[in-house]
């Protein structure tokens, strides 16, 4: 394959690979601490389901856009919509997780 995209290209792709398989883990334990939250705590958390989905959606325009080498849709889906959502989770949600697991 890496004689087929240039070099540059080639490692952008491994990082969006990267990155993306990151953020798909942290869904994955961030939904089962949710499950684990709403089985033992009787506790939901409709924030998280909604910021899973809109991550999730953000992964999957993501992907399209390195498919079809539209770097201006890849750059707004990274700048904008996975920094807002990963911002949202630092400051409202890891916090609100931290807050249920202690209580």
């Amino acid at each position: 394959i890496e004689t087929f995209i240039p070099e540059k290209e080639f490692h952008w792709n491994q990082q969006l690979t990267t990155m993306s398989s990151d953020i798909t883990n942290f869904v994955e334990v961030t939904t089962l601490i949710s499950k684990i939250l709403t089985s033992k705590k009787k506790v939901t958390l409709p924030a998280i389901k909604q910021s899973h989905i809109h991550l999730l959606f953000v992964l999957k325009g993501i992907n399209q856009a390195q498919q079809k080498h539209d770097s201006i849709v890849l750059e707004d889906l990274i700048k904008y919509e996975l920094k807002d959502n990963l911002t949202q989770w630092k400051i409202d949600l890891i916090p609100l997780i931290k807050r249920q697991l202690t209580s």
